[in-house]
């Protein structure tokens, strides 16, 4: 069922992002949201409070072709299905070399990378009836001016 889902969500962005549909596949694995936190932040991550602090909800590790995806991931879900949308826009940015073009050419690379990736996401809950607003928290136009050039807030 993952499979034919990432598929499916590739071809929904592919054409958003002007890039092909990759041949492949990244790898999937999950984890806790203290244990992704901690990875995703290494040595600056000291202890893991409270899920209300974390900020990583899932990533996308491109020299791992490795896609890490909270435990209790449900595909069927909507806001799930667009996470894994957004960690598959970056796994498109990588495989088809955007992301290159992104960092040679653009002033905050970062922040563009996850702006596209956003932009994606929030079309994706938008068509489902969800209201990408309330379910980030934040509008993409508050993302795009509070978002520094690394990508964090």
């Amino acid at each position: 069922m993952l499979k034919a889902l990432m598929i499916s969500l590739m071809q929904f962005a592919a054409p958003q992002m002007g890039v092909d549909v990759p041949h492949d596949l990244p790898t999937v694995r999950y984890a806790s949201a203290c244990a992704m936190q901690r990875e995703y932040e290494g040595e600056a991550f000291k202890r893991c409070k409270s899920d209300g602090e974390l900020r990583v909800g899932a990533f996308y590790v491109p020299a791992t072709n490795t896609m890490t995806l909270p435990e209790g991931f449900d595909p069927r879900d909507v806001g799930d299905q667009s996470i894994l949308l957004h960690e598959l826009v970056h796994y498109m940015q990588d495989a088809s070399g955007k992301d290159v073009v992104i960092y040679l050419s653009k002033p905050c690379p970062v922040r563009e990378i996850e702006l596209e990736a956003y932009r994606v996401q929030f079309r994706f809950l938008r068509l489902r009836g969800v209201d990408p607003e309330a379910f980030q928290g934040y509008t993409l136009r508050q993302l795009a001016t509070r978002m520094g050039c690394d990508g964090q807030f």
